[in-house]
Parts: structure tokens; sequence; C-alpha cells
């Protein structure tokens, strides 16, 4: 299914393709050992709950080129109800094995601001930078423009990237290169569009797409 997916996107003109690893989806769930149980060659040990990983990325770089493969990490997320007592040594181990891999990028969700598993001391980005070798690698989660700015002078990070900070500031970019404030983060309830046309968020007009940029904001 990975290898379908990433073909199927190249074909319709990505440029390359991101394996989610965190956030309880699949990858993740193999990764922890909160949800791993499995007692054949892909549970027990850190080695054999990357294994699956491991084996994403080499089968979807074998068919797009491994140069066109990242792969996106959350060590100490609980989202989706992870976080595992032996996360250090499990992030530890996948990490170094990727950084094995000559990837487009390791995406790893370092931030705290989408919640802690508090199963031990965070996992942090300059520790990731040790573990992810010449990888280029990407920070994430809870960063603002002048702290996003320090990781990368300090050479923590190459880049970072902003998700929830995209659905109030649709012209988030703009506002970065121009040293324009962001706004305040939207509610989570106004993230998802209305469930129905009787959903107050439907009948009040709020939510992520009408959110005004700088511009008309200050017009």
């Amino acid at each position: 299914d990975f290898v379908n997916a990433a073909a199927n996107a190249m074909t319709a003109g990505f440029d390359m393709v991101e394996l989610h690893g965190a956030n309880g989806y699949l990858l993740d769930q193999f990764l922890q050992s909160r949800t791993n149980k499995r007692t054949d060659e892909y549970g027990g040990s850190v080695e054999n709950r990357s294994r699956l990983v491991l084996e994403a990325v080499d089968a979807v770089g074998s068919k797009i080129g491994i140069n066109k493969v990242a792969v996106r990490l959350g060590p100490n997320g609980m989202y989706g109800d992870m976080g595992s007592p032996d996360f250090r040594e499990q992030f530890e181990h996948v990490i170094r094995e990727l950084a094995k891999r000559n990837m487009a990028y390791l995406h790893v969700m370092d931030g705290l601001a989408f919640g802690f598993h508090e199963l031990g001391k965070p996992v942090h980005i300059s520790e990731i930078r040790q573990w992810a070798g010449d990888l280029v690698l990407m920070a994430n989660c809870g960063y603002t423009p002048e702290t996003a700015e320090q990781t990368i002078q300090a050479g923590h990070a190459d880049m970072v990237s902003f998700g929830r900070p995209f659905l109030n500031n649709p012209d988030l970019v703009e506002r970065l290169r121009n040293g324009w404030p962001l706004r305040d983060l939207l509610d989570a309830s106004l993230w998802f569009s209305p469930k129905s046309k009787d959903d107050p968020q439907y009948l009040s007009g709020e939510g992520y797409n009408k959110v005004p940029t700088y511009a008309e904001a200050n017009n």
C-alpha cells in the first residue's frame, strides 16, 4: 500500500512523499512498545519494532528513488495514545538506521506543544541531530518564527515546519518573510469542516478557511 500510494503520488506530479510514522498512525504503532505486542520478527526488541518502518522506506525508495522519500516521527508525542517507557532507545535506534539511507529528509515532531507522554526526559532536537548524522532534518511542533530561526542557526535542524499556525495564518509565508505578527491559534473545534448545515460553525461562518490574511485584516 505504501509503495502503490507513493507511485500514484509521483504519477500525480508530486516531487516526493513523506511516510507518516507519528501520532499513532500504523508505523508509529509498530515502533511503540505501548501498542506493539507482537511476538514475531516485527515485535519485541527495538530492532524488530523498527523493521516495518525501515522496510517501508526501502520498498518505497526502490520504487520512486530513496532521495524522494521522507519519514515523520514523533518520539515525544502522546497523540493517538502513544508514548512508551523505552521511547529514547527506540527512536535513537530507528533514526540511526534511517540515517544510513540517502532519504530526502527526516521530519521529527520534537516539540511538546501537541502533548507529551511524560515517560522520561523529552528527546531534544539537538540529540536527534546527533542521531540523524548528515540527514536533512526538519523540526516541528510548537515553534515560533524566533525559536525556529534559533534552532536552525544553532545547527540543530536544517528547517522547521509549521502546521497549526497555517490554519489561522493562510498567508504564513508572507508573514514570516515580512516579520508580520501571527494570529493566535484557532480553537481546535474550528480545525475541521462543519458536520452539517446545522452545525454552529457552519451557521457562524467561522473556520480555518474564513481567516483573513494580514493584508485583509489591516486594510
